[in-house]
């Protein structure tokens, strides 16, 4: 029975590594050399050079880093009792979610009030001198956002506003981070990061001036401190299409990470900081090629007819594992435990019939 072909194989299997734990539980995809480590991932890597396989492999590696960006997006809307929907991924998966986290803090913006506390003047001005790193022309539009889409909507002899004005702040901030966050200027990128950073410390301010909705504030603001990490990786000039690496989270996570001289970061506790550490541990230090396999396939037969005849029933044994289809059979067998060692034997036999060809 399955069952009991599960229970044989997890019984011969070695169990998974502290880091490949707890990617499983955040159900990202991993091939079988990331799960064993090893000489099984020695082989993986060297098996990429094999038409076909290598290809299927390399998609699989697509698969799992994708499913890494899903799982740390995840994290922001997960608070909120939100996911993604199934095979959104890169900038429009990080788009939906910064609009979920938008939605659920506008509708309980109406019946907030803000204050213009000493917290609030300390963090823009903070705001302010951090912008004075930036060129004139940029400086000076960030004090003007700041000074009347902030400053200018709280009332002047009381330093009170409604939840019309806050939730007007809100929007306009968002807008702005939102467009100049687009533009192919340095400058006017990182001042869009400035203006995300008056957006935050207006939310922390709110959830002050606003006791009584803690719960459901802190809810939203612990989703949106997990989304801002997410948002930094994703748009990192090295992460195509917003497919980031954990190595560009676990940057993200440093450089969120508040605490004097980035204590928390050095150990290791820093906010989803256990997530980027067990990716940059198991998954590849770059976003893989998609893969090609049926297409390679094709094109290997029809330039090595005999050699493609001879390999293709073991080629295609090899290949089951790095499908979306067998990955998922396979884990639902093992319960999230590798697969079976034999693999690692016959990918070395193809590498063994490679090299004699």
């Amino acid at each position: 029975t399955p069952a009991a072909a599960g229970a044989a194989v997890r019984a011969m299997a070695p169990t998974l590594s502290p880091q490949a734990q707890t990617l499983a539980a955040e159900k990202v995809s991993l091939t079988p050399g990331q799960q064993y480590g090893g000489a099984v991932k020695r082989a993986e890597d060297a098996a990429t050079s094999i038409p076909v396989l290598g290809d299927a492999i390399k998609g699989a590696q697509r698969r799992g880093m994708e499913s890494f960006d899903t799982a740390a997006i995840n994290r922001g809307l997960a608070p909120i009792g939100e996911k993604l929907p199934k095979g959104l991924t890169g900038n429009k998966a990080v788009d939906y979610a910064y609009g979920k986290l938008g939605d659920a803090y506008d509708a309980l913006l109406p019946k907030l009030s803000g204050r213009m506390d000493g917290e609030l003047k300390n963090d823009l001005r903070a705001i302010r001198i951090a912008g004075q790193d930036l060129p004139e022309p940029q400086r000076g539009q960030l004090n003007r956002i700041l000074e009347r889409e902030v400053e200018m909507r709280f009332n002047p002899q009381h330093g009170t506003a409604s939840g019309q004005a806050m939730k007007d702040i809100e929007s306009k901030l968002g807008g702005l981070a939102k467009r100049l966050g687009a533009s192919d200027d340095y400058d006017i990128r990182t001042m869009s990061e400035s203006v995300k950073d008056a957006q935050a410390a207006v939310r922390k301010m709110v959830e002050r001036a606003n006791p009584q909705y803690s719960g459901e504030l802190s809810k939203i603001n612990d989703g949106y401190a997990n989304f801002k990490i997410v948002q930094r990786a994703a748009s990192n000039p090295a992460a195509p299409e917003g497919v980031f690496t954990p190595g560009q989270l676990h940057s993200a996570v440093r450089a969120k990470d508040t605490s004097k001289d980035k204590a928390r970061f050095a150990e290791g506790g820093a906010r989803m900081q256990d997530l980027s550490a067990a990716g940059k541990a198991v998954l590849p230090s770059s976003v893989p090629d998609s893969g090609t396999p049926y297409r390679a396939a094709l094109m290997y037969a029809a330039s090595h007819p005999l050699q493609a005849s001879v390999m293709a029933p073991v080629i295609g044994a090899a290949t089951l594992p790095y499908t979306s289809l067998g990955q998922g059979v396979l884990s639902r067998i093992t319960g999230g435990q590798p697969t079976s060692p034999s693999l690692q034997a016959l990918i070395q036999s193809i590498l063994a019939n490679q090299q004699n060809q």
